[in-house]
């Protein structure tokens, strides 16, 4: 390249003093080898010549070159949390980067459901190690609800995140806190084979903040979709295990697909919308009405549960429900749905009714052996 430059430069210095005009002509018509013959014997560049050339061009990598490279704003000490937590939780970049490059499509059909996903990159929840940290701020502010995600919220806002992840279980932070954190569980629960881990870690955060209703009800309706998807019969005895959860048409639903056995007290539960008012006995009895009923169910499919089956879905009736609050993940699950099913109805109401004839007699029985 040097050459080439002293040759661009000197050439016409050559043709003014050395070479006459009729001589030029014959030179590059009929003698092209000796013009580059010529430029070879400047074997040795003038400094002048070489050394600014050299200097412009080291300038310009040194401007280039650093504008390519981003300082990140945080350590890795102010991203630590938890292990499990740290699993669970989506970084951009850095040494902990686990973000995938690609939009993600899923779609998975079986008998009685169909799952469609799209998820883009626009995660809420992605974690940059170079968008800046102020301090944490306690109390920990609420997260303003027009932001989209971490991105979006301050420096201060950033780093009193953080901290929320460093100490979920004593925090008291606001429920905006785990709705950021609970949209990258979404999508490992509806994208990756660590929906179990993330399974549990909505369980756990719905402990803590379960009184939120809005919050509660999603976190039942994305796990009951997470052990539909996955055919994962544990998963949702798992979740129907738990003293305090209702269930839903969708647990109902979900219930027949992977044939999870209805508990007494959940059809205790339904009871009313199948069509069976007279609770009076369950109120005024329980323990009797329900040992009477163990009894009734055992003798007809030999244990204490209703078997539940895909037979009772009503398939010319599909629910179709949006799984994820993540704006980033267009999900929807379309599923027989089970609420209206006359089937179910008729055989439940009319097990309740035996039970409730049994429990008529066996009082009868109870006030003649008092009488006696």
């Amino acid at each position: 390249v040097n050459k080439l430059n002293v040759f661009l430069q000197d050439t016409p210095i050559v043709k003014r003093n050395v070479v006459k005009p009729v001589v030029v002509e014959e030179a590059v018509v009929e003698e092209p080898v000796e013009v580059v013959e010529a430029v070879e014997v400047e074997e040795e560049p003038t400094p002048e010549v070489v050394e600014p050339a050299t200097e412009v061009a080291e300038t310009v990598q040194e401007v280039v070159e650093p504008s390519e490279e981003k300082t990140p704003a945080v350590t890795f000490d102010d991203l630590k949390a938890p292990e499990a937590v740290m699993d669970l939780t989506w970084y951009a970049d850095g040494p902990l980067a686990n973000f995938p490059k690609e939009d993600i499509t899923v779609v998975k059909e079986e008998a009685n459901f169909k799952f469609d996903l799209k998820a883009t990159q626009e995660e809420p929840s992605l974690i940059s190690i170079y968008e800046e940290l102020g301090e944490a701020l306690e109390p920990s502010p609420e997260l303003p609800s027009e932001a989209y995600g971490y991105k979006d919220l301050t420096p201060d806002q950033r780093a009193s995140y953080l901290g929320w992840m460093k100490n979920m279980d004593e925090s008291n932070a606001d429920i905006s806190y785990p709705q950021l954190y609970t949209m990258g569980l979404e999508r490992y629960l509806l994208t990756t084979d660590k929906y179990e881990a993330a399974f549990n870690m909505c369980l756990k955060l719905r402990s803590l903040y379960g009184s939120n209703r809005a919050y509660d009800n999603h976190i039942i309706k994305i796990l009951t979709i997470t052990a539909i998807i996955n055919n994962r019969k544990d998963l949702l005895v798992k979740l129907l295990d738990l003293p305090d959860v209702k269930i839903t048409p969708l647990m109902l639903s979900a219930m027949a697909v992977l044939e999870v056995p209805l508990a007494i007290d959940n059809v205790y539960a339904i009871a009313n919308s199948i069509g069976f008012t007279n609770k009076r006995y369950i109120r005024l009895h329980p323990e009797l009405f329900t040992n009477l009923f163990k009894q009734i169910l055992y003798k007809h499919y030999s244990m204490e549960k209703f078997p539940m089956t895909p037979e009772y879905l009503v398939r010319e009736e599909v629910e179709k429900i949006n799984c994820a609050n993540n704006p980033s993940i267009e999900a929807t699950l379309e599923i027989c749905a089970i609420t209206h099913s006359k089937a179910l109805n008729v055989v439940l109401v009319g097990l309740l009714k035996d039970a409730h004839e049994e429990v008529k007699n066996e009082l009868k029985k109870q006030r003649r052996s008092n009488k006696d």
